[in-house]
């Protein structure tokens, strides 16, 4: 699955052919929202200080994807439930 951006009504193009994001971090105005993907569908948000650690930041969020990530991935939903 590319990222794509779009181009105009109906057309698209790829902006990102390595693959699926698996993280981000967005400079907000008043702090740092960093995002991990989970797993298919679901993510991790995090919001810190301007002033954070961010090499922290990141390291404590990737230790608690790891060990809960598994029970904050949702169930798949079934069609018309």
């Amino acid at each position: 699955m590319n990222v794509s951006a779009a181009c105009g009504p109906g057309t698209r193009r790829a902006v990102a052919p390595a693959g699926k994001p698996t993280q981000a971090l967005v400079g907000m105005e008043r702090g740092l929202m960093f995002v991990t993907a989970i797993s298919d569908g679901s993510s991790l948000s995090v919001e810190a200080a301007p002033e954070c650690e961010t090499d922290l930041v990141s390291y404590e969020r990737t230790l608690l994807v790891d060990a809960v990530g598994d029970i904050l991935t949702p169930a798949a939903r079934t069609p018309g439930a």
